[in-house]
């Protein structure tokens, strides 16, 4: 536990030196971002950075117009994300968006990955293909791909030029993508076909039994981290060492006043239902569970309850301001 705690602590110290060069040289970086030891090789005015990011050791991003990542986006070891010299497109990465180890993402044309995406280790993104001399005949093509909101990518996974994975997709391990994939159904092969709609395999929760299932695994991750929770009537209060903040499920919208003088910021309100957020602390949290929305506030607090739920796939949310 000691080495692992000191070679944490090196990380923190060396990404935190690596933010402030990139940040000295025009890049754009959120609160509680780690970066790696990557290799940069564009201009640090065309990265864009939003809080809670994660770019692990080994990456590369080379020959691109330009990047930016949102929000709690992870992008794991020795990815390659890399372009041509004279063909270069964008990408971007939306909320919560993660990219498996060693995965490749070829940028001649723009790769745009929406919100809440998973591409799973060792996939390839490419928006060209040629190999054979062009001025023989041979066939060749580019094109630019997006992956759309809620998409899952398992491992191993190829998705070809000019083409869109529809929303809430969910795609076979191995699969080749060909062509376009409509929205919420699972698709797999080679290449890549609709098997199934989502109606056939996804369970769908009551709005109480959803805030229940994400107190529940809120409470047990913490515990299994090592840090304590304490329960009062349906009210937890976490310890993070020495800091420690509230999360309170809301179901009946007139017990808030009651909360607000039993508890103090910062807090993390689950609500089931609308309510006035006037009244809340500047530092206080929203999670509207309907949506799956959340009241930003750039909190220790909120970092690590989203941070908790995003690395265990309980819950992912997007900042209600992106809506």
């Amino acid at each position: 536990m000691g080495k692992e705690l000191i070679k944490y602590g090196f990380r923190v110290i060396s990404s935190f030196f690596r933010k402030i060069l990139l940040k000295l040289r025009g890049a754009e970086i959120g609160k509680r971002v780690t970066i790696g030891k990557i290799k940069l090789k564009i201009p640090p005015k065309n990265l864009k950075i939003g809080d809670g990011v994660v770019i692990e050791d080994g990456v590369v991003i080379e020959r691109i117009e330009r990047i930016e990542i949102k929000d709690y986006a992870k992008i794991k070891r020795g990815v390659v994300i890399s372009g041509h010299i004279f063909e270069r497109g964008s990408v971007y990465i939306g909320y919560n968006s993660w990219v498996g180890d060693e995965s490749i993402i070829d940028v001649k044309r723009d790769v745009i990955v929406e919100d809440n995406v998973g591409i799973g280790a060792r996939s390839q993104i490419w928006t060209h293909g040629y190999f054979p001399s062009k001025a023989d005949g041979y066939p060749y093509k580019y094109g630019p791909v997006r992956i759309k909101e809620g998409a899952w990518l398992p491992p191993a996974c190829i998705v070809l030029p000019d083409t869109e994975i529809g929303k809430f997709t969910i795609v076979g391990t191995g699969s080749i993508i060909t062509k376009s994939l409509p929205d919420r159904t699972f698709c797999a092969g080679i290449p890549c076909a609709p098997q199934r709609e989502e109606h056939t395999y996804k369970k769908e929760y009551e709005i109480r039994e959803k805030l229940q299932y994400v107190v529940q695994s809120f409470e047990n991750i913490w515990n299994k981290m090592g840090f304590k929770v304490e329960r009062k009537d349906e009210v937890l209060r976490a310890r993070f060492f020495v800091y420690s903040f509230y999360v309170i499920p809301v179901e009946d919208i007139k017990k808030i006043k009651d909360i607000f003088d039993k508890t103090k910021p910062p807090r993390i309100f689950l609500a089931t239902d609308e309510f006035d957020t006037k009244s809340l602390h500047k530092t206080d949290t929203v999670i509207f569970l309907k949506n799956n929305t959340y009241l930003k506030r750039g909190t220790q607090a909120e970092y690590l309850f989203l941070k908790v739920l995003l690395d265990e796939c309980v819950l992912r949310l997007i900042p209600v301001n992106h809506i």
